[in-house]
C-alpha cells in the first residue's frame, strides 16, 4: 500500500530506453503521443517500483512490467513519477495514458476508470520458522501465539477488532522500523508469527538459506490492475491484450521471479 501521501503533484519525467521498434501502426491506439505509452507510476514502494542505487534509474515489478508492454505493443515508454496522492488526476488530465503503480482494483475506482484484469494478488502471508511447531493456516489459527506485523497500514484497521476480541499478544512494530525488524525477532524465537504483505515478505522468504516459510495466506481481496482513463476503451482493450499475452508466453512469470525469487503472479488469473 501507498503508506505516505505527498502535499505536492511533483512529476519527474523519466525515459526508460527500450531495445524494441514501435510499430508504424501505434498511433492508431490514441495514446498522449504517437509511439510512446506515458506511464504514471509513484516510485517508492519496493520492490513494485522504486530507484536503481544511481537514484535515477526507475526499477522494480512495475517498471519491468511497463517496459514488458512497451515491447509487447510496439511503443516506447516512458515512465513519470507521479505523488500518489495526485495520480488519478494525473491521468483525468491527460498527464500519462495509465497508471501501473500496484493501483488496487476497487468497485469505486472502477466506476472512475478502466481496468484491465488483474495481474497480480497482494495477499497477507503467515510466516514462520520453518524448525517452528506451529504452523497457523489462517488468522484465526494465531490466536494465543506471539504475532508481530509492521503498524501504520491499512491491514491494521482490517485487523484491529479481531485482535482486540481475541486478545492476541501483537509485537506491534512501527512501519518506519520495517518488516525487517519482525523477521529479526522471528530468527531469534521472540515471536511466533508474522503477518506481512505477500509483495514485502517475499524478498525475506526466497533469500536463499533463509529459515522462514510460509504457513498460510489470506486473501483480502487487494488485486493490482493497470488504470487507464476512462473514455480510452481502445487502448485499455489493447493493454489488456497486451497483459493477457505477457502471462501466456510466460514473461509475468519470469519478472516474478526475477524480482520476488518466486512466483506472484499466476493465481491473478486462476
Amino acid at each position: 500500500m501507498k503508506k505516505i501521501l505527498l502535499t505536492l503533484f511533483t512529476v519527474l519525467v523519466i525515459t526508460v530506453n527500450l531495445t524494441a521498434q514501435y510499430s508504424g501502426n501505434s498511433g492508431k491506439l490514441a495514446t498522449i503521443r504517437e509511439g510512446v505509452l506515458t506511464v504514471g507510476m509513484e516510485i517508492g514502494y519496493f520492490p513494485m517500483e522504486y530507484y536503481d542505487e544511481d537514484g535515477r534509474t526507475p526499477i522494480g515489478f512495475d517498471v519491468s512490467l511497463a517496459k514488458a508492454l512497451g515491447e509487447k505493443m510496439g511503443l516506447k515508454v516512458e515512465i513519470m513519477d507521479v505523488a500518489w496522492d495526485g495520480i488519478f488526476a494525473g491521468l483525468q488530465t491527460n498527464r500519462y495514458d495509465c497508471i501501473i503503480s500496484a493501483v488496487t482494483l476497487t468497485e469505486e475506482r472502477a466506476l472512475r476508470f478502466n481496468f484491465t484484469k488483474p495481474y497480480m494478488i497482494n495477499y497477507q502471508f503467515l510466516v514462520v520458522r520453518k524448525d517452528s511447531k506451529v504452523k497457523p493456516r489462517s488468522f484465526d489459527e494465531t490466536s494465543g501465539l506471539r504475532l508481530a506485523y509492521p503498524s501504520d497500514t491499512i491491514y491494521n484497521y482490517f485487523f484491529a477488532e479481531w485482535l482486540d476480541k481475541t486478545g492476541i499478544k501483537v509485537n506491534d512494530y512501527s512501519y518506519y522500523y520495517y518488516l525487517s525488524d519482525c523477521f529479526d525477532d522471528l530468527e531469534q524465537n521472540r515471536i511466533d508469527v508474522i503477518l506481512a504483505e505477500s509483495i514485502e515478505a517475499a524478498n525475506f522468504i526466497s533469500k536463499p538459506g533463509n529459515l522462514f516459510e510460509i504457513s498460510g495466506k489470506i486473501n483480502i481481496g487487494e488485486m493490482f490492475a493497470i488504470c487507464i482513463k476512462k473514455e480510452k476503451y481502445s487502448l485499455a482493450h489493447a493493454i489488456d491484450k497486451a497483459l493477457d499475452e505477457l502471462f501466456g508466453d510466460g514473461t509475468m512469470l519470469k519478472i516474478s521471479n526475477e524480482v520476488f525469487g518466486m512466483d506472484m503472479v499466476s493465481e491473478a488469473r486462476n
